[in-house]
């Protein structure tokens, strides 16, 4: 019975348009964090100079500061943006699946 279950929820045309919905998504916000942590990660490792210069003459906030802070923001907004994506467009097809599978049975 299980195996038939999945089997239907399978090939449900809203089971394939969930995975389209969800890759569809977490590949690019998945590249774009990856690369701001791996360039971040770059520049400090070879431009600590650059890193390392104060934002104003003889302050003491750095570039390097600036952008791990704008790094971390950076990945509360893909995240916030995410929870916004699936609340909105993955859950209704969640629903919509969990209701024919259950009627099914």
């Amino acid at each position: 019975m299980h195996e038939n279950l999945q089997k239907s929820i399978t090939e449900m045309p809203e089971y394939a348009e969930l995975l389209r919905r969800r890759n569809a998504i977490t590949t690019p916000l998945a590249a774009i964090v990856l690369i701001a942590y791996y360039t971040f990660i770059i520049l400090v490792a070879y431009a600590p100079d650059f890193m390392g210069r104060p934002i104003v003459e003889n302050g003491l906030t750095s570039v390097g500061i600036i952008f791990g802070l704008g790094l971390i923001l950076l990945t509360f907004a893909v995240t916030a943006f995410y929870v916004w994506y699936a609340n909105t467009l993955i859950e209704p097809l969640l629903h919509k699946i969990y209701q024919k599978a259950t009627h099914d049975e």
